[in-house]
Order: structure tokens, then C-alpha cells, then sequence
């Protein structure tokens, strides 16, 4: 069993004035975190405790980190009731805040439940605090009510000034902010779900490389075209190998597993619509017959021959902790 704590919490890494990743590196990491909430949520678990503290960071060998959820032992199936964990009130939905708050005063009412939407509001501040180093209502210290009447009054006296844990600096590319957005939204207005938000961040990364390609300059002033097509090339190349190998596969009935990389397909659908490479269509068509692709970077309007398999980056989990949800789930 594998100590976790020996990695940066990401309360640690957020204040790590030399983590020096991009805002796609960021947006890995988010995903990441987002896809492992739908993942759970699809087996009708509900995480209730998702905190910048609960969220560890590992090197994944190269340039990039790996988020590892813990903690999931507060986890439970989606109809238990539970009440008794006390959670960083940071995180907590406002419809659990309004409720918690009153009660605070006296005015003694029904507890209201943990639900997916209440995980997607605390995966909003998740993602938030991943892309722009954001604190909470400007809070640092965990809010966990041991001292009721002092933390409720800070943190309403914070929820007085925005409803909404902070704002967005204006380099966040708004494509991102409306993801955040509409975490943070209503609970009468609906959320999304954990997978729509994964699959609304993937969809993101062609927009933010349009972005990075429109501000990059050579020394004289122009654009620099010359890196942007040596990785056209070698996102083409990779995709024709993989057909290739996929029609080889095909005739022997063999099983195919392989994806195209969600950077080299980035990179293709970028170029999709060029009348200069045309043939990029002709690819990103063949990898969704081959499924070949990952189908939560296609837009919406994109129609697959059936549901696609999916190779995602799901974060890390601990073995003791599946055997704990997979114990609650039963």
C-alpha cells in the first residue's frame, strides 16, 4: 500500500510558485479529475468529499502531473444518508451552505443530502482552483465549522460580497470560465454532469491551441508556422499507422485497443475545416469508423457509427479505496 502523502496536495502545488505548467497542462490535470467523478458517479457513488486536499499530484515521468483522489472513504452510494463527515465548507454547494447557515442560527430544519450535483458544484471549485490558482471565497484555512459561530460568520460575510467561490482573471480563456460557469450554477437551474464537463474540457484544447497558435511570433513578426506543421505531419502520420493497423486487425479479427493520442487528435481536428488539408477530414473520418478516436474531443453535432471505446486518463485511485467503494456499492 502506497503512502499518498508524500505527493503534493493540491493546496501545496497551488502555492508552488515554481510549478511552471501551461494552461493545457492545466486542463489535463482538471480532466483528469473530471473524468474519475464520472467515473464514479456512473456507479451511482457519490464522492461528498472533494477538496484541494483530498487531491494529490504526481509526475507522470515527464513534464506533466497525475492527480490522485483520497479520501474516498467518505465516498458512498448515491441513496445511503450520511451526514456525520464534516467537509471543508468551502466546497459545499450553496444549497447545503443555506441550509447549514440556518441552522447555525437556530432555525433547526432538514438536513438536505449530498447529491451528484452538490459533487459537481465542489469539481467547479476543483477545476477553478487547478486553472487559476484561486482560493475559495478568499478563505485559506479550512472551513470545517469545529468553531460554528466564528467560521459561519466569516464565510458569510464572504458569501454576502459574491455568491460564487471567486472570479476569473481575464487570460482565462472564456471557453474555460463557461465550464466553471456551469458548475457553479443554480441547483433549479441544473448542472452538468461529470461527464459533460470532462468531455467540455477535451473539446476546449483545439480552441486554446487556435488561441497559442494566434499569439506565437517569429523574430520578424510573423507567425511561426514552421512548428505548427511539423505537428500536423506528425499527428497525420500517426493517424494513417493506426488506420493501417486497424484494417490489418480487421481482416484478422483481432481485437484493436490502441487510440489516437488526445494531442495528435487536438491537432487534426484543428486543421478539419483548412481547404489547404482537406485530408484531415478524410482522417478524423477514418478514426471514428475505426474508433480510433477519442469521442469526447468530436463535437456534439458529430455522430459516431455506434458509442466509441474510450482509453481516458482516469485519476489515480488507491487499491484500498475501490475495495472500500466496491464494498459500499454491494
Amino acid at each position: 500500500m502506497q503512502d499518498y502523502s508524500e505527493f503534493k496536495s493540491l493546496k501545496s502545488w497551488r502555492s508552488d510558485a515554481n510549478k511552471g505548467l501551461t494552461i493545457r497542462d492545466r486542463v489535463h490535470i482538471a480532466y483528469d479529475v473530471a473524468q474519475s467523478i464520472a467515473w464514479l458517479h456512473e456507479g451511482g457513488l457519490l464522492v461528498k468529499y472533494l477538496t484541494e486536499s483530498s487531491i494529490h499530484l504526481m509526475s507522470d515521468g515527464k513534464s506533466g502531473q497525475k492527480p490522485i483522489l483520497t479520501q474516498l472513504h467518505y465516498t458512498r452510494c448515491l441513496y445511503e444518508k450520511t451526514n456525520s463527515v464534516r467537509i471543508d465548507q468551502r466546497y459545499e454547494a450553496p444549497e447545503i451552505l443555506s441550509n447549514l447557515l440556518n441552522n447555525e442560527k437556530g432555525q433547526q430544519g432538514r438536513p438536505l443530502p449530498h447529491s451528484h450535483e452538490t459533487d459537481i458544484w465542489s469539481l467547479g471549485i476543483i477545476i477553478w482552483q487547478i486553472l487559476t490558482d484561486g482560493i475559495p471565497y478568499q478563505i485559506e484555512e479550512d472551513l470545517y465549522f469545529y468553531n460554528p459561530e466564528q467560521e459561519s460568520a466569516r464565510l458569510k460575510s464572504r458569501l454576502n460580497i459574491s455568491p460564487v467561490p471567486g472570479g476569473f482573471p481575464d487570460e482565462l480563456p472564456p471557453p474555460l470560465a463557461d465550464i466553471i460557469r456551469k458548475c457553479w450554477s443554480p441547483i433549479d437551474q441544473g448542472r452538468p454532469s461529470a461527464e459533460s464537463v470532462a468531455s467540455s474540457l477535451l473539446r476546449a484544447l483545439p480552441l486554446l491551441d487556435a488561441i497559442v497558435i494566434g499569439t506565437v511570433t517569429s523574430c520578424a513578426g510573423e507567425t511561426d508556422e514552421s512548428s505548427n506543421y511539423q505537428d500536423l505531419e506528425q499527428a497525420r502520420s500517426a493517424a494513417w499507422e493506426l488506420i493501417q493497423a486497424a484494417r490489418a486487425r480487421a481482416k484478422n479479427h483481432s481485437e484493436q485497443v490502441t487510440q489516437l493520442s488526445d494531442d495528435h487528435a487536438s491537432i487534426l481536428l484543428r486543421y478539419v475545416k483548412h481547404p489547404e488539408h482537406p485530408e484531415c477530414a478524410l482522417l478524423v473520418g477514418s478514426l471514428i469508423w475505426w474508433e480510433l478516436i477519442n469521442v469526447r474531443l468530436i463535437d456534439d453535432s458529430t455522430t459516431p457509427r455506434k458509442r466509441l471505446g474510450f482509453d481516458g486518463k482516469l485519476a489515480y485511485i488507491p487499491i484500498p479505496s475501490i475495495r472500500i467503494i466496491l464494498k459500499a456499492k454491494d
